[in-house]
């Protein structure tokens, strides 16, 4: 059992390496974005400056686009390193499954859909002229639904299990 704690651990600090990473990724774009940073990164990943047109309509729909997507991200990045922190911090105390990190996978998903929509039309702050919506979008935060139930139910056993005892 403790074997399978210390795999999970590392896992989850893994994991978190990749959110921080993922921070840092954003960061260079925000920065791109609002052109103070300009550089060519290959592995199509987008860092260059946003594309403004005269047209107010356009650059209104753009500026949508940079909030939802910044917000999105952050928002994205703050649950899964909460998630994983709290699941860390459970796995040291013995109490792996947390009733906090269940209404953090609802509001994971929740933000996905966003997060989803907002970065398929990312091409829309680097001058696209329309916009993208596919059932992709959907795949995600269905999954992360179904994986908070399974969490939750594993949460209320854990509960159980432990006034049994």
């Amino acid at each position: 059992m403790k074997e399978i704690k210390t795999k999970a651990s590392i896992l989850c600090k893994l994991l978190l390496v990749f959110v921080a990473i993922w921070a840092v990724v954003m960061l260079f774009r925000v920065l791109a974005i609002c052109g103070l940073l300009n550089f060519e990164v290959g592995l199509g990943i987008d860092i260059a400056p946003a594309v403004w047109f005269n047209d107010p309509e356009v650059d209104f729909i753009q500026w949508i686009e940079i909030a939802g997507y910044i917000l999105t991200n952050v928002l994205m990045i703050w649950l899964l390193a909460s998630i994983l922190i709290t699941a860390i911090k459970g796995l040291n105390s013995g109490n792996v499954f947390s009733r906090k990190n269940v209404c953090r996978l609802y509001a994971l998903a929740t933000v996905s859909l966003f997060y989803e929509l907002f970065d398929d039309n990312r091409g829309i702050i680097y001058g696209a002229r329309e916009m993208v919506l596919n059932t992709g979008v959907f795949t995600t935060p269905v999954i992360l639904c179904c994986v908070a139930l399974i969490y939750a139910i594993a949460v209320s056993t854990a509960e159980e299990n432990s006034l049994t005892i």
